[in-house]
């Protein structure tokens, strides 16, 4: 699936024919079984994410294979299902690359959940170790909690022992992220702000992990303890991070931004 150049998926993508790639006996050939659709990738053939095309270009940032016809002296043997380390445009039937830029899974990985491992399941592992260093007892707070992302800091939240504040749109993803194992999911409101205050107490967090900007990202800020981490990895309402003075003067928490890419 190609683009000649960026703009809406829905009309610049192509399905298009190519000759079988030839890989040199330092790559691989690899067999495409499964690639999911990453907001990200729709980012990409539109031209506005961090890493512009070379049009023509092949979109798909992730993705699971098998190995068709293995490198010369690899480690890698045919059959083996890999995911990408770096992009190799997934969204294709076969894919050449080297041992370095994948890495094989165990025996028996179902390939379409092998295909979703490479961003979003990364982003979570990353935000909640990179920033701030919780403790088991601790507590993280999230926007965009039912996102893929969201659900994942969920779940590895609750494998090492922290809890979660969970902030949602809809009153049908709260049982959902529940049964995920969430401690806390409040739905948005205009009371945003005192819901997230009661459930924080004095006090407060130590990180915040925020896909949304905007007012629920201030929301997320003002339950912050102080000195605490709020990491913007996401901006779906397309409003910004906008702050009180009063909050970086008395509470001077960290801003930072996550790009997995980088």
């Amino acid at each position: 699936i190609t683009f000649e150049n960026t703009g809406a998926p829905e009309e610049v993508l192509r399905l298009t024919e190519s000759k079988p790639a030839s890989p040199a006996e330092n790559q691989l050939l690899l067999r495409m079984q499964a690639a999911p659709i990453n907001p990200s990738d729709i980012n990409f053939i539109q031209g506005v994410y961090g890493i512009k095309p070379e049009c023509p270009s092949t979109a798909g940032f992730e993705g699971a294979a098998t190995v068709e016809a293995p490198a010369k002296d690899g480690s890698l043997k045919e059959g083996a299902v890999v995911i990408p380390l770096k992009s190799f445009h997934t969204w294709q039937d076969q894919v050449v690359c080297t041992e370095e830029e994948c890495i094989g899974l165990p025996d028996g990985i179902d390939p379409q959940q092998a295909a979703m491992l490479g961003v979003n399941p990364m982003t979570a592992y990353r935000l909640l170790s990179d920033f701030a260093q919780l403790k088991p007892g601790e507590t993280v707070a999230q926007n965009a909690a039912n996102s893929a992302v969201g659900f994942c800091v969920v779940q590895l939240a609750r494998h090492f022992g922290l809890k979660s504040i969970n902030v949602v749109r809809r009153e049908e993803c709260v049982e959902e992220l529940k049964a995920a194992g969430a401690d806390h999911v409040v739905v948005e409101s205009e009371n945003l702000s005192d819901d997230l205050k009661a459930i924080a107490g004095k006090e407060g967090v130590k990180l915040a992990l925020n896909a949304v900007g905007g007012e629920s990202a201030l929301a997320l800020a003002k339950i912050f303890s102080p000195g605490g981490h709020h990491v913007t990895y996401g901006a779906m309402s397309k409003r910004p991070v906008t702050l009180p003075n009063g909050l970086l003067i008395f509470k001077q928490p960290h801003f930072h931004g996550f790009w997995l890419t980088r």
